[in-house]
């Protein structure tokens, strides 16, 4: 059961340039229909109204994407939605959100999620569980700050990974272990020796923890930030609309998991057997078309075989093709992406995912409106 001093916080800010071309500045990944006829901050919502009344849940996100959740979210309340004055990295986007709910509710206890990931509509029960469980070891354990941890599927070097070690909690299927060792986005090599050893778990990002706890780790994190986190605080209880942009704004752009995660000693993990991806790129969205048996909302796409729309293809392996304007014949391709927009095509080996930022760089400089 929920207590009453819950909350749920979807982190809805992201870019996701390596979604390009379908991901846009004016647009990105959490507002695109990737997985079936929905979009992913539509499932990240609806996985979370299951648990949370729809009053608790609140979406942080900069100003700009205002206008498209409350189309995609209707029933979400305008004070529920908290308006970064701009983008700048998890760090300042979780102290933030965590000085706003802990103004309104001073032992407020948060779960951090993700507009961008997945949690098949099957794994909501677990998800739930997982949920309760890990709100009940806060409980006990209030300075905790509980990751949630899945078993990794593959080399994956875009997320973090945890060492699992002494369980001390088990509800059911739900395990609470003490983290051994935690690495944020290791090279491939490293990734892949954690993978075989199998004693280590993708940190999913998602997290549970008093937003007390968030303020206190990242003011602990840099000078910069002890004074920032300061000034925001006492901003929002004077309800000071500039004081709380310059305090936002004069904090470093970083990762929380790179500032905080990486760098703290003692955290727990609820170890969680539900179907869960982080939607970052184009070899993540094919996966999860084959595994959910869906294709994306567009007007064309061919995933191992399966064509709808204008796309037609022959002898082609382990390719996605997806077209939204103009149609694509694919002819012996292997191991590709090949995502067509009205003004752009991405034609990549799967292999070059975590290249495509760099890559494009180049060609915004010369070409910015296609951001």
């Amino acid at each position: 059961m929920i207590g009453k001093h819950d909350y749920a916080l979807i982190m809805a800010g992201g870019s996701g340039t390596r979604l390009w071309p379908l991901s846009r500045r004016g647009q990105p990944k959490q507002f695109q229909k990737l997985v079936g006829d929905v979009t992913l901050i539509q499932v990240a919502y609806k996985s979370l109204l299951g648990y949370f009344p729809k009053e608790r849940i609140f979406v942080v996100a900069p100003d700009i994407y205002w206008k498209l959740i409350k189309e995609q979210l209707p029933d979400l309340n305008d004070t529920n939605f908290i308006a970064e004055p701009e983008a700048r990295d998890t760090a300042p986007a979780f102290a933030y959100a965590a000085a706003t709910i802990e103004h309104l509710d001073a032992n407020a206890r948060v779960g951090v999620f993700y507009a961008d990931n997945f949690v098949g509509k099957s794994s909501w029960p677990a998800f739930h569980k997982a949920l309760e469980t890990g709100f009940s070891v806060l409980s006990e354990q209030p300075d905790q700050m509980l990751l949630f941890g899945v078993l990794p599927l593959y080399a994956h070097t875009g997320l973090g990974y945890m060492k699992r070690g002494e369980v001390i909690h088990q509800v059911d299927d739900v395990q609470v272990c003490k983290i051994e060792f935690f690495v944020e986005k290791p090279q491939h090599e490293r990734a892949v020796e954690m993978l075989t050893s199998g004693k280590y778990l993708w940190n999913t990002g998602y997290k549970l923890v008093k937003a007390k706890r968030i303020l206190e780790l990242v003011s602990q994190s840099d000078p910069k930030y002890k004074i920032a986190v300061k000034q925001l605080c006492s901003a929002i209880k004077e309800q000071d609309v500039k004081k709380k942009e310059e305090a936002f704004k004069s904090m470093p752009c970083q990762s929380f998991e790179y500032l905080v995660t990486e760098q703290l000693q003692k955290m727990l993990t609820l170890v969680v057997d539900i179907e869960w991806s982080d939607v970052g790129d184009w070899d993540i969205v094919h996966r999860l078309q084959a595994l959910e048996g869906i294709k994306p909302s567009s007007s064309g796409v061919s995933c191992d075989g399966a064509k709808v729309g204008r796309v037609v293809e022959k002898d082609c392996d382990n390719t996605l093709i997806i077209s939204n304007s103009r149609p694509i014949v694919g002819i012996g391709l292997k191991d590709l992406v090949v995502v067509e927009t009205a003004d752009a095509v991405l034609v990549m080996h799967k292999d070059s995912n975590q290249n495509i930022k760099e890559v494009l760089r180049d060609l915004l400089q010369m070409e910015p409106e296609l951001a």
